[in-house]
């Protein structure tokens, strides 16, 4: 079989793999799984409880900073009193500068949990300012050398108040995900998982670099992110019973080469121990990912040292199926994202500073054994913003061409478009009619109609 390849040559050299606004649903009444906020899953010598309002009230009291130069430049101080009165400061560290101080109050709300449990969203209500504060899922993600480390989630339409931290150079709106920390946490007296492969959190380094900070987490894996729940898929990337770091050492003959890697708080590594519990191997969730893939220019646009993706729109674990004459398509996923571009990359992409894209999963099956048949190439989008992209074929699997047998081709493919993910609601997926070897026409167009 013929396969149309794209030139990636250019781009890969350049790459190395390495991160949002969630519309807020309309209440419900059906009850969600609220689980992912009520329940701490610290151990019980940590006096952490998200159960009540008071326990809430009692984590948040404190002085928190976001730091996370992988996301931001800008560095935000919070600092929370008993009366869940907030100080915001946000402070740009690149250009050295103050990007302003603000006052208000913390509410709590409910947006899927019942009234006779904790709130589940927290609203901050600014005072002598017309910017917006805004509404925020929040999750006690861990404990690590003496600090806490919590996320909040925007559960809002609209601007922020942390879009303070979307600087020119990374992106247009807040980080999907905001991690906070603050010290007074207890450290972990959990043991050191030895000889095992697991997956953790990093959330960051020992003063001298020989040891990492790991929580162990149970990794959905990124066919299983569950874009369909209610509550942001940020939050639902993993599960951890226990929220509790342990320091693990580098092995000896291992220490220079992870601890020169840039690693990323809050994100997740594959992690190998040996029979003492030194870290052998300790790899980026999605460089694994890609080691698997054979199509580079897909994992392009996940998070890397390009930018950092958004997903906007998903619809995973789906079965659409189309036949043009001896042909089988099959759509098993689509998801739209943003991808936001770092300011070293956007010259690549005409100046750019975030890319809207479409990618789909497909199958193709040819089932004539007897004659060669063409499989047109990969065709194109219509959407309801009235615009027409044909499949860009650099960064998509070569799945059309000549097929001469029986024989399945599955793979990725990808479309860039100008409008804005979030103005999209319905596509239509148009592929020209199946040719055999004489390019005769001998299938029908197949057109697929998507709405999300």
């Amino acid at each position: 079989m013929k396969k149309y390849t794209g030139l990636l040559i250019v781009l890969i050299c350049i790459v190395i793999l390495s991160g949002c606004n969630k519309p807020k649903d309309e209440k419900k009444e059906t009850k969600g799984n609220t689980d992912i906020l009520s329940d701490s899953g610290a151990s019980n010598n940590l006096k952490i409880n998200l159960d009540t309002e008071k326990g809430i009230r009692d984590y948040l009291a404190g002085d928190w900073v976001f730091d996370k130069i992988h996301i931001s430049n800008v560095v935000c101080n919070m600092s929370i009193d008993k009366d869940l009165m907030v100080n915001l400061s946000f402070h740009d560290t690149y250009a050295n500068e103050l990007k302003g101080d603000y006052k208000g109050q913390i509410k709590f709300d409910r947006q899927y949990a019942n009234l006779d449990e904790a709130p589940d969203l927290l609203t901050i209500e600014l005072m002598d300012t017309d910017y917006p504060g805004g509404d925020f899922f929040f999750l006690h993600r861990t404990i690590y050398d003496g600090k806490v480390a919590m996320s909040w989630f925007f559960a809002g339409n609209g601007n922020c108040i942390f879009d303070m931290l979307a600087d020119i150079d990374n992106f247009e709106y807040a980080p999907g995900e905001i991690i906070f920390e603050k010290v007074g946490g207890e450290e972990s007296q959990l043991p050191l998982r030895k000889n095992e492969t697991f997956h953790g959190v990093f959330w960051g380094k020992e003063a001298k670099g020989e040891g990492l900070w790991i929580d162990d987490v149970q990794w959905m894996g990124q066919d299983e992110f569950d874009t369909d729940g209610l509550y942001p898929v940020q939050m639902t990337l993993y599960k951890n019973d226990v929220k509790e770091s342990v320091l693990y050492q580098i092995a000896r003959n291992n220490n220079l080469e992870i601890s020169e890697n840039d690693l990323f708080p809050g994100e997740v590594y594959y992690v190998e121990t040996d029979i003492d519990g030194n870290i052998v191997e300790f790899i980026h969730e999605e460089y694994d990912d890609m080691n698997e893939s054979e199509n580079f220019g897909f994992t392009l646009f996940e998070n890397s040292d390009m930018g950092r993706k958004e997903i906007v729109k998903a619809k995973n674990e789906i079965e659409l199926v189309k036949e043009s004459g001896p042909f089988t398509v099959k759509i098993s996923e689509i998801q739209m994202l943003n991808f936001n571009l770092f300011d070293e990359y956007k010259e690549i992409f005409d100046g750019k500073d975030q890319l809207s894209i479409i990618t789909m999963s497909i199958e193709v099956e040819h089932h004539s054994a007897g004659s060669n048949s063409i499989f047109p190439l990969l065709g194109r989008v219509l959407t309801n913003t009235k615009e027409e992209v044909e499949v860009n074929y650099m960064w998509s699997d070569g799945v059309g061409g000549e097929y001469i047998s029986e024989v399945v081709e599955r793979g990725n493919i990808l479309f860039v478009l100008d409008s804005k993910t979030q103005d999209i609601n319905k596509i239509s997926y148009i592929i020209d009619g199946a040719e055999d070897e004489n390019y005769n026409l001998i299938g029908e167009e197949i057109e697929f109609e998507i709405e999300f």
